[in-house]
């Protein structure tokens, strides 16, 4: 859906909500007030922060493991492959197991 284009039906009405940065511009009340929480409360900003720090983790250790992927079929020794990576042995050694079924 081109939600540059969205309609007046349910589908666009929704569509229009989701790429609205204020609460105030957005159709649906459980929407808005959700946004409105997370944007202008304290505990709503602050577990909009963890929750975006846990994301950053787990965007970090997922490329850090395709990296050490590509290491290890490279045929670069594990203990480089985790110095490189900053990821455990233990992990990399899984990563090589893994690789060798």
């Amino acid at each position: 859906m081109n939600v540059g284009a969205a309609d007046d039906s349910a589908l666009g009405r929704l569509a229009h909500d989701l790429v609205q940065t204020r609460a105030e511009d957005m159709y649906y009340d459980e929407l808005r007030r959700q946004v409105r929480h997370y944007k202008t409360t304290k505990e709503g900003r602050k577990r909009m922060c963890r929750e975006l720090e846990e994301m950053k983790r787990e965007t970090a250790d997922k490329k850090a493991r395709m990296i050490a992927e590509r290491l290890i079929s490279m045929g670069l020794p594990l203990d480089m492959v985790a110095e490189g990576t900053s990821l455990a042995r233990e992990v990399v050694e899984e990563l090589a197991a893994k690789k060798d079924k």
